[in-house]
């Protein structure tokens, strides 16, 4: 079975394929989704791996690979990050509203709702910090990190999810 690195030889075949990558990489769609950027993340990873000898030619070519490969992992962040603070400009909108309908209740019902609100900002919060945390990490980070992370993200945002849901 043949594969996409067959037959490459020498410096100049490597680089060829590099530029053919990094092309790929260019033209991914700015809302491309996750599983599209890890394919390339692991084809550029794969390109790491297999390119040889490991002259300093070849290594140079690695360390692009390697900053091609960092750069579209953190485009998929980033573009996640302007969704959450999308969303966070939402939920103070939406906690605007909740104070002001409030306002004419009685004190334990209001004190519920601002209650509510205050804990889906902390929510909220913890999960920015997480996707700071993840985009700060990223670079040094192995796969196994990268996973442990992205879990840990989840599990927050899965959280505030419940928080948003749960009767006032």
């Amino acid at each position: 079975m043949s594969t996409e690195w067959d037959g490459i030889e020498g410096v100049e075949g490597w680089r060829a394929k590099l530029e053919s990558l990094l092309r790929e990489a260019e033209a991914l769609p700015a809302n491309a989704d996750v599983q599209t950027r890890l394919k390339m993340n692991r084809r550029l990873t794969e390109f790491q791996l297999r390119s040889v000898p490991n002259t300093d030619e070849i290594l140079e070519l690695d360390a692009i690979a390697e900053s091609a490969r960092a750069a579209v992992i953190k485009a998929g962040i980033e573009d996640r990050l302007e969704g959450l603070a999308a969303g966070s400009a939402e939920l103070a909108r939406f906690t605007k509203q909740l104070r002001e309908r409030s306002a004419g209740l009685q004190a334990d019902a209001r004190s519920l709702r601002f209650e509510r609100a205050d804990q889906a900002v902390q929510s909220l919060t913890e999960t920015i910090k997480s996707v700071r945390e993840l985009i700060a990490s990223l670079e040094a980070a192995t796969e196994a990190e990268l996973v442990k992370k992205s879990e840990r993200l989840i599990t927050t945002l899965q959280n505030f999810r419940s928080e948003i849901e749960r009767p006032a």
